[in-house]
């Protein structure tokens, strides 16, 4: 990925980010107010997101995503891992500085592309859709 990252000046954990996902997860929860039971990496806690937005409506602009995309990011793809197996890998952007998280599967699929959902589901979407975000492709495409 070239240029500017979503997660630009966003991510302070840096390559450490995998080791704070508790610390990021317990954050999210007080930002949208959710009992800490709720978030229990099912598909449906996932939803829950959904329903906040829709029953909420919060004024969703860039403040407002660069408080809780780091969040959203870690719960998103901590849930994945959770419910399918698989694990964190860092990558450093082009730009230096930034680092990525990248969930990859159980099969060794590398998920990026969930960062620029979450982001866009958010700035682009009446009723966000966290849940769809959620979504992780675990085997390469293969057509014969």
């Amino acid at each position: 990925m070239s240029g500017n990252h979503i997660l630009k000046n966003l991510n302070p954990y840096g390559i450490k980010f995998p080791n704070y996902i508790d610390e990021i997860i317990d954050d999210l929860t007080q930002k949208f107010q959710f009992n800490k039971t709720e978030l229990d990496m099912s598909t449906d806690s996932l939803s829950l997101f959904d329903v906040y937005f829709i029953e909420k409506k919060p004024i969703i602009d860039e403040k407002y995503i660069n408080d809780i995309i780091l969040g959203l990011v870690a719960y998103t793809g901590q849930s994945y891992i959770y419910r399918n197996g698989g694990h964190w890998k860092m990558k450093l952007n082009d730009d230096g500085k930034t680092w990525i998280p990248i969930v990859v599967s159980k099969y060794g699929y590398e998920n990026e592309d969930y960062i620029a959902y979450l982001y866009s589901t958010l700035i682009e979407d009446e009723y966000p859709s966290i849940y769809a975000a959620s979504i992780f492709q675990e085997k390469p495409n293969t057509y014969e």
